[in-house]
């Protein structure tokens, strides 16, 4: 797998990322490859087989809703947590332990559906939706074939 050379090390060490799928198996591969202290939970077993082999993190088989899950991955010292799963609801739930409970820096959110973001933005969580970035992706890329 290729490591995108732009990330830049900071002290942001300790990383939690909760789900586990193409999205947040990838970002924990290439932290962990960038040195980071990665803690990676998901609910199923099975999700942890797509980490690579150089992945040096933890891995946690719970719900990320849970608290005691979260304990366990030591989220009082994390200094990020990225919240990746495809559930809108439990991303935000997540998100808002993260940010409220435990105070944590640096909270981002995965929005599956682009009509929540409204939602995130007036809970002041960081977000990303992959199905706005690709979506606008393709219209520039037929916007600028037009040109």
């Amino acid at each position: 797998m290729a490591m995108n050379n732009n990330i830049k090390n900071n002290n942001k060490e300790y990383i939690i990322i909760v789900g586990c799928g193409r999205i947040g198996s990838r970002m924990a591969n290439e932290l962990s490859q960038t040195g980071k202290s990665v803690v990676v939970i998901d609910n199923d077993p099975n999700a942890f087989t797509k980490l690579d082999e150089s992945f040096s993190g933890f891995m946690i088989e719970g719900d990320g809703v849970e608290t005691d899950v979260l304990e366990e991955a030591k989220i009082k010292r994390a200094d990020v947590l990225i919240v990746s799963t495809s559930n809108d609801a439990a991303n935000m739930m997540i998100a808002q332990i993260g940010k409220n409970v435990y105070n944590i820096d640096q909270v981002l959110a995965r929005v599956v559906d682009p009509d929540e973001l409204e939602t995130y933005n007036v809970l002041e969580i960081e977000t990303v939706s992959p199905t706005l970035l690709a979506s606008r992706a393709m219209v520039e890329k037929i916007l600028k074939e037009d040109n």
